[in-house]
Parts: structure tokens; sequence; C-alpha cells
């Protein structure tokens, strides 16, 4: 199409509306406001854009935290499905203030997974294994 301000030809494309967005927060109440510490990256931005929105928390809180300090509330439960307390749920990725990058785990995935067999060992080892010992 052309560019309105400047006559000159552009590429439009329609906005994403993804159907769900899971966002892991540090904390968030029963009712689905959350509680994002440090940055923020696009989590906000996804949370609105998306038809759906299920958090996954660190923890689950009291709803008067909010209500004490509603500046807080990075995600405003209105826009919020529905709410899982899932400790650890950003491993092995990093989640602020409670733990970073697991660096050691992603460079042996990464490794294994330039090789069909040693990647399905890899899985058989270290996701499965250790899924079936925790249930």
């Amino acid at each position: 199409m052309t560019d309105p301000y400047t006559g000159t030809d552009v590429v439009a494309i329609p906005s994403l509306i993804p159907d769900v967005a899971i966002i892991h927060v540090q904390e968030a109440d029963n009712f689905g406001n959350a509680r994002i510490h440090g940055t923020l990256f696009e989590d906000i931005l996804m949370a609105k854009a998306a038809r759906s929105v299920i958090l996954t928390a660190e923890r689950i809180v009291d709803g008067r935290d909010f209500e004490r300090d509603p500046d807080a509330v990075s995600i405003p439960a209105f826009i919020v499905s529905g709410v899982v307390a899932a400790p650890r749920g950003a491993w092995p990725g990093s989640c602020a203030v409670y733990y970073d990058i697991d660096t050691k785990y992603l460079t042996e995935y990464i490794a294994a997974s330039k090789d069909e067999t040693t990647f399905q060992r890899f899985v058989e080892r270290r996701i499965l294994t250790r899924a079936s010992k925790a249930a």
C-alpha cells in the first residue's frame, strides 16, 4: 500500500491476535491480578492482544496485596481466564527475583538437539525420567 505520509510503497500486515497467551508471573491472586517483577518484555502486550490469558505463577498471593498497591498490578484480572500455581514454571528460563536461567541445562539441550538419537536420549534422561519420578 502507499504510505499516506511519504507516498512510498510499504508492506502492511494485520496485527496478530493470539487465541491464548500463557504468561508466567512472579505473583498472582486467585482472581487473575498479576505482578511482574523486573523487565516486562512483551508480557503485557501479549496479555492485551490475546483472546484468552492463562497465568502461571511462582506463587499465589492474597488479593488484598493488590488492593493495597493497585499500581503494582501488571496484568489486571479482567483480561485473565485462569491462574495456575506453577513454582519454577519458567525454568529452564529465568524468573526475576526467584531464579536465573539454567545455562548448563540449556547448553546440554542445544548440544543434544543436533542429533536425533542423542536428543532422544536427552529427552529420556532429562525430561521423561524426571517427570515420571515427580508423579
